[in-house]
């Protein structure tokens, strides 16, 4: 049920390259990720790409973005909130009227701890994978797990084992060893409706490029 709804992100800018998972929270394709996605490529050209277990690997992602820029989707760059490190972006809008796979961003009660939840995570640089644990902490703006977020699950959802979504795993800082914390839906509901963050980067006009070094900011 989540990963039809998870992207994977690559943020490009020259030859530098960012990458975290994002979550399709709108049929119209409204993705929201960690805004560790940008960090030293702020200007870059972002791509993402919908749930293939075709496209399971571990390339280099420039290498990646250019073998596969057929199925790469340009994401605009709506929002950002540098407090809770969210992300907002935009895909294109998808074939026919059934839209984007999404989860709902909805209250979620008994939310306590003990809690079992499943949260995404990439096993190799585009590999989606799911890890289990148990909800440590919950507070109004994020929820902790054990065992703790690992950077692999940068900007991925969070959901109860029924597939309901809890929240998006952001990091505070850019330590690869940092752990995680989870933003819960009522920060992501806040996020969308502009309650949170402000357009602080220009929005980008991707496109996977013919070759890395040739990409523009």
């Amino acid at each position: 049920r989540a990963a039809p709804a998870t992207v994977f992100l690559v943020a490009v800018q020259d030859n530098r390259w960012r990458t975290a998972l994002g979550v399709i929270v709108s049929p119209q394709g409204v993705v929201i990720s960690d805004s560790r996605l940008l960090s030293g490529v702020e200007k870059g050209q972002i791509s993402a790409f919908l749930f293939d277990p075709s496209l399971a690997g571990d390339e280099d992602p420039l290498l990646f973005l250019r073998a596969h820029k057929d199925q790469a989707l340009p994401a605009q760059i709506v929002r950002m909130d540098a407090e809770t490190h969210l992300l907002m972006l935009q895909l294109p809008a998808a074939p026919g009227k059934k839209g984007h796979s999404y989860l709902d961003v909805v209250e979620v009660t008994g939310v306590n701890p003990g809690l079992d939840v499943l949260a995404l995570l990439t096993r190799g640089a585009q590999t989606l994978a799911m890890a289990s644990g148990t909800l440590e902490t919950r507070r109004p703006d994020q929820i902790e797990v054990e065992p703790a977020l690992g950077v692999e699950s940068a900007g991925a959802p969070l959901v109860t084992m029924s597939g309901r979504l809890l929240g998006v795993c952001t990091f505070a800082d850019k330590s690869v060893t940092a752990s995680g914390v989870v933003r819960p839906t009522n920060v992501l509901r806040d996020l969308l409706a502009g309650k949170l963050g402000t357009t602080t980067v220009a929005p980008s006009t991707p496109a996977a490029p013919e070759s890395p070094s040739e990409a523009k900011n």
